[in-house]
């Protein structure tokens, strides 16, 4: 008897094991590591984290008005041309006019960023994109798996926040496959953040009869 219980726990275990499939990837991106003065938010809006220089005034990321934007646009040309980005591997690394997609484990990118205390990082991640290291200063604030398949892509935003206020390097390293297939990279830009904007109610009227 005890010998039957045994197999019958076994067989739902194995059973479990199946139906869950526990090796099967996440749907969407991963954060593999963040910093302590780090916030990420997954899953915002394209629109909302896109922007193109020069800016128009009153762009915003989440609570934060946006001071200066380094856009990664890529453009084959004549020239491979990188917006305010520059490359590792200018011949392998290529993109659209909204982002630059690194295609190998080891390339990188970076860029330079005008005196702030806070700056956000833009990734968006599909079906073929691999681990995104971030990092600023050289220090890596953030570790992202940009593989999704659910939704077909998913945005990553990364806020780092209490830096020194002077000019900032933001680089991303390529660190190769993670839960898909493929190690790419895709980044939308990076922005230097300024103060943060405060919502605040209006003032409600009180009608003097009722009192």
């Amino acid at each position: 008897m005890r010998e039957l219980k045994s197999k019958m726990l076994l067989v739902c275990a194995l059973s479990l094991f199946i139906g869950f499939g526990a090796v099967s990837p996440a749907e969407g991106v991963s954060i593999l590591s963040q910093g302590a003065d780090v916030d990420i938010y997954l899953g915002e809006p394209f629109n909302d984290l896109e922007f193109e220089n020069p800016l128009a005034g009153g762009e915003t990321v989440k609570e934060y008005n946006i001071q200066e934007w380094r856009d990664a646009d890529y453009s084959a040309g004549p020239l491979h041309w990188y917006d305010d980005w520059t490359v590792s591997d200018p011949c392998n690394i290529d993109g659209n006019v909204n982002e630059i997609w690194m295609r190998s484990q080891g390339q990188s990118i970076w860029t330079a960023i005008s005196s702030c205390t806070t700056l956000s990082v833009h990734l968006t991640g599909d079906s073929n994109d691999g681990i995104a290291e971030i990092m600023v200063d050289g220090v890596q604030v953030a570790k992202l798996d940009m593989y999704t398949n659910s939704p077909p892509s998913e945005t990553a935003l990364v806020i780092v926040k209490n830096l020194s206020n002077v000019n900032h390097i933001v680089q991303i390293n390529a660190l190769g496959v993670g839960q898909g297939y493929a190690p790419d990279v895709a980044t939308m830009g990076a922005a230097a953040l300024g103060s943060q904007f405060k919502w605040s109610q209006p003032p409600i009227e009180i009608d003097p009869y009722l009192n």
